[in-house]
Order: structure tokens, then C-alpha cells, then sequence
């Protein structure tokens, strides 16, 4: 009986190694996933050589730092949340192309061909555009600081809330501009045809507008604070709600105009030949700010800034790591590339600010106002984004490997070519598009996540137990290893999607769409699986039957291979863990 018992376990063991699926488990590092997407993209570095062909190709998310892509074609490829720093793109082809965060400071872009390329967050500081066909890109929420932009054409770009400080644009073609919430402080537009521009809450302070035409305009919640209007044209346009104070209106010409609510402080419009303006709620006061201790690139690590009145202020580029913002009012803020690791910025008001490239690793944003800031490119590992408002906000390209936004609120926010590794979304508000999303380990339990557009997003390894995904599309997705312990997955897509390992214990599965999926390695004890739908291209294996034969090979496969479902913790191999040496002193 014994001999039998050994024979018959000897048999399962084998037929198990049959069974046993082909798999790589090992992660891919940043440098070898950097080699691997361009190889697939290349048949060899002779052919790169040859004729750099690059166009429809996946590059997001990999170092590319000092790549020599002269004359490459790129059209059409995502190079996403890459590092593309002092690249060499001099007369590259990249129409059509998606760069949403990436990095291109100091990258050398003469003569590219930019148009209808998208750029949405990206560093574009010290970049040189001299020459490049930029028409009808979208350069939103872009750093165009110290750009050089000599003979690009901006026509019907989309440069909303972009920065583009201190530029001289007189000799740039302006056409149908969008300059919505765009930074333009200190800028040269003097002479320029702004009328069929879009300028409204646009920071013109003390910019040079002399001689410019501004006729026609929506220029409500703009600011003018400072700025140099000699001979300025304004008719006809709406400036509710601006900051027209400290302003030079020599010679100016403003008729028709609308200032309900504008702050007129210190602009003298005897200097300027008006006609028809509406100044009866006008208002004449200064606008102060508080605390003169930070400036753009100070150093004040461990400062203490509770409660402050910092809004609209310039500390970009400062050393601000260990300080406290507490309730602090940074709204509409210059803070790009601002070092705030392990800063405690409970309750404060970020909205509408610039942060793009920021650090805000380890620090702490519990019930933060974020919503509507630029983000983009800023790393936010380990940072507690606990009940913060993160709607609207633009995080093109951010790194966000362990975050907590738990009861966070994401609505509409932005997350191309994000990265969110580790990260918990416990009971966080997920009205955005999470679509090839990188959430790999993140924990996102009993969220819900159902009537939604998440194909081809990566759930690798994450926990989304007791979550509702009814009515969702995950085609494609990566949910290998994802415990999905009772979870409702009922009239689910998972078409092509990778459950590899997955638990899906007591998940309910009925009516969910598995054609071509793989079911290998699953877990589904108790799990509702009627009326699904699987085909002939669906990969399954013994862990997908329901009799005493298919399970055995099933736990032993899993056993062998040490991957079965990520069970709650238990204290099992604490208890039974036996010290390695013994203090016996």
C-alpha cells in the first residue's frame, strides 16, 4: 500500500513538471527594460546607425540621456516619462509623437518637426528649439524657461499654463496662441498681435507689453501686476477679476473694456486715452505678501513657514528639505524644482501651483490642496498624500513609488507616463483615466473600479481585494500575481489580460469576458465562475479544474514553485521561525 501511495505521488510529481508553465520571473531593470524596448524597436545597432528608423515605437519611461537621434524618425512614438537631458535631436522627425513628462533639458531640437506633437509636462528648460516646427503642438503645463525659441512658430499651440518667464517671444509668430494660466512673468511682447490669442488668468507681471494689441480678449483673472503698457491696445476686451495695478499706461488706447473687480492700484488712466470703461467696482489697494525669508534658490532646509501668506510667490529651485508648510497658502506658487523631502505640508494650499520636477520624497501632504498644480516630473515616493485634493492635477511623468493617497481625491487628474509602484489607493476618489497606468504593488482595496477604461494597465503584484470592478475593461492589462480575493469582477473584459498566479478566491467572475486570457496558476476557491467566457486562446491548466486529479497537480505546482495566493499575513512563520545564534550571555 505504501509502495503505491510513493509510486502514485511520484507520478503527480512528474505530471506536474509537465504541466508546469514556462515563466520568467525576474524584473527587468531600468537599464535593461532601456535596452530592451530599443531593440525591439531596432533589428540592430547598424540599422540605428544606418537610418534611425524609431517611428511607432514604445521609448516611455527609460533613460535615454545624451542619445545622439540626429535626423531619427520618432513619429508617432511615445517617449513618455523618459530622460532625454542634452540629447542630441537636431532635425528629428517627431510629428504625431507623445512625450507627456519627459525630460528634454539641455537637449538640442534644431530644426525638429514638432507639429501636432504632444509635450504636456515636459522640461523643456535650456532646451533649444531654434527653428523647429512646433505648430499646432500642445506644450500645456510645459518649462520653457530659458528656452531657446528663436524662429519657432507658435501658431495654434497649446501652451496653457505653460512657463515661459523672461522670454523675448517679439519675434516669434503668435496665432491662435492658447497662453491660458500661462506664466509669462517678466516676458518681452512688445509689438506683438495678441488679439487672436487666449491670455485669460495668463502671469503677465511686469512683463513688457508696450505697443502690443490686446483687443477682443478674455483677459479675466489675468495679471498685469507691474507691467510695462505704453502704448498698449486694448478694446473691447474683458478684464474682470485682474490685477491692473502698478501699471505703465502712457499713451496706452483702452475702450470698451470691462474692470468689474479689477485691482487698479496705482495705474494712472489719465495717461491714457480711454473710452467706455466699466471702473465702477473697480479696486485700488496693494497686495502684499508675507515672508520675505524665501526667494527663488534659497537655501532654508528645517524652516518653519506655518500659516504663512505665500501665495503667487517665486521660491523655485530652493532647498526647502525638513521645513513646515502646515495650512500655509502657496496658492498659484512658482515652485518648480523645489526640494521638499521630508517636509510636513499638512493642509496646505498648493492649488494652481508650479511644481514641476519638485521633491516631495517622504513628505508629508495629508489633506493638501493640490488641485490643479503641475506636478509633472516630480518625484512623490514615500510622501503621505492621505485625503488630499489631487484633482485636476497634472502628474505627467511623476515617480511615486510607495505613496500613500489613500482617501485621496483624483479626479481628472493627469497621469501620463506616471509611475505609482507600491502605492496605496485605499478609498481614494479614481475618476480619471488609469489606462496603461503603471500600478504595479499598489493597494487599492475595497475601492471601486467599475465602469472603467483600464486596458493595458499594470496591476502587477497589486492588492485589490474587495474591490469593485463590474462593467470594467482590463483588456490587456497585467494582473499577474494581483490578489483579487472577493473581489466583484461580474460582466468584466479581462480579453487578453494576464492573471497569472492571480488569487481570485471567492472574487465573483460571472459573465466575465477571458477569451485569450491566462488563467495559469490561479487561485479560485469559492470563486463564482458562472457563464464566463473562455476560448480556445485562453491559457489554462490544471489550477482551472474542478476535480481531485487537476487540484493536486495544481497545489504541487504551486508549492514548487512557491507562488500560491497572497494569503493574510498569519503569524505561522513567525511562530515557527528558529533563531539562526542565541544570545546565551
Amino acid at each position: 500500500m505504501k509502495i503505491f501511495l510513493i509510486l502514485s505521488l511520484l507520478l503527480i510529481g512528474i505530471l506536474a513538471l509537465i504541466f508546469i508553465p514556462t515563466q520568467n520571473f525576474s524584473i527587468l531593470s531600468i537599464e535593461d527594460v532601456t535596452k530592451s524596448k530599443i531593440q525591439t524597436c531596432l533589428d540592430s545597432n547598424y540599422q540605428m546607425q544606418i537610418d534611425k528608423n524609431l517611428s511607432d515605437c514604445d521609448l516611455s519611461g527609460i533613460s535615454l540621456r545624451g542619445i545622439n537621434f540626429e535626423n531619427a524618425n520618432l513619429t508617432n512614438s511615445d517617449l513618455s516619462g523618459s530622460d532625454l537631458t542634452k540629447s542630441n535631436l537636431r532635425y528629428v522627425n517627431l510629428k504625431n509623437a507623445k512625450l507627456f513628462g519627459t525630460n528634454l533639458r539641455e537637449a538640442d531640437l534644431y530644426k525638429a518637426d514638432l507639429r501636432y506633437a504632444v509635450l504636456d509636462g515636459s522640461n523643456m528648460r535650456d532646451t533649444i528649439l531654434e527653428g523647429a516646427n512646433i505648430e499646432q503642438s500642445s506644450l500645456r503645463y510645459v518649462k520653457l524657461y530659458k528656452t531657446i525659441l528663436a524662429g519657432a512658430s507658435l501658431v495654434n499651440v497649446d501652451a496653457s499654463h505653460a512657463n515661459f518667464c523672461g522670454q523675448d517671444l517679439t519675434k516669434n509668430l503668435l496665432f491662435k496662441t492658447n497662453f491660458t494660466g500661462a506664466d509669462l512673468a517678466y516676458a518681452n511682447l512688445a509689438n506683438t498681435q495678441l488679439s487672436n490669442s487666449y491670455l485669460k488668468e495668463a502671469f503677465l507681471k511686469d512683463a513688457n507689453l508696450a505697443f502690443a494689441d490686446l483687443s477682443n480678449l478674455d483677459l479675466s483673472g489675468t495679471n498685469f501686476n507691474g507691467a510695462n503698457m505704453v502704448g498698449t491696445v486694448i478694446r473691447q476686451s474683458n478684464l474682470e477679476n485682474s490685477d491692473f495695478s502698478d501699471i505703465e499706461l502712457r499713451n496706452a488706447v483702452i475702450e470698451d473694456s470691462i474692470f468689474d473687480n479689477a485691482n487698479i492700484y496705482r495705474s494712472d488712466f489719465s495717461s491714457a486715452k480711454t473710452k467706455n470703461l466699466n471702473l465702477h467696482n473697480a479696486i485700488s489697494q496693494e497686495i502684499k505678501s508675507s515672508n520675505s525669508q524665501l526667494h527663488k534658490a534659497t537655501r532654508h532646509p528645517h524652516g518653519n513657514f506655518s500659516n504663512a501668506d505665500l501665495h503667487e510667490k517665486d521660491f523655485s529651485e530652493s532647498s526647502l528639505e525638513f521645513s513646515t508648510f502646515v495650512n500655509s497658502n502657496l496658492k498659484k506658487s512658482k515652485l518648480s524644482h523645489t526640494n521638499f523631502t521630508n517636509s510636513d505640508l499638512r493642509g496646505a494650499d498648493l492649488s494652481n501651483s508650479d511644481l514641476l520636477g519638485s521633491i516631495f520624497k517622504g513628505a508629508n501632504l495629508e489633506h493638501a490642496n493640490l488641485s490643479d498644480a503641475n506636478l509633472s516630473g516630480a518625484d512623490l515616493s514615500g510622501a503621505n498624500f492621505r485625503g488630499a485634493n489631487l484633482s485636476g492635477t497634472v502628474l505627467y511623468g511623476v515617480k511615486a513609488y510607495g505613496s500613500d493617497f489613500s482617501n485621496a481625491n483624483l479626479t481628472n487628474a493627469k497621469i501620463k507616463a506616471a509611475i505609482f509602484h507600491g502605492s496605496k489607493f485605499n478609498a481614494a476618489v479614481l475618476n480619471l483615466d488609469m489606462s496603461k497606468g503603471q500600478f504595479s504593488g499598489t493597494e487599492i482595496i475595497n475601492s471601486d473600479l467599475s465602469n472603467k477604461n483600464l486596458e493595458s494597465i499594470n496591476l502587477r503584484n497589486a492588492n485589490l481585494q474587495n474591490t469593485r470592478l463590474t462593467n470594467s475593461s482590463l483588456q490587456n492589462a497585467d494582473l499577474s500575481f494581483v490578489y483579487l480575493n472577493s473581489a466583484n469582477l461580474a460582466n468584466t473584459n479581462f480579453e487578453k489580460a494576464s492573471l497569472f498566479a492571480a488569487d481570485l478566491g471567492n472574487a465573483n467572475l460571472e459573465n466575465s469576458n477571458l477569451i485569450g486570457a491566462d488563467l495559469r496558476l490561479i487561485h479560485i476557491k469559492n470563486a463564482k465562475l458562472n457563464d464566463i467566457n473562455i476560448s480556445k486562446e485562453t491559457k489554462t491548466d490544471s489550477c482551472l479544474e474542478n476535480n481531485l486529479f487537476h487540484k493536486l497537480i495544481c497545489k504541487i505546482t504551486l508549492k514548487l514553485y512557491d507562488i500560491g495566493p497572497p494569503y493574510e499575513t498569519t503569524y505561522v512563520h513567525r511562530d515557527s521561525y528558529k533563531l539562526r545564534s542565541v544570545n546565551t550571555n
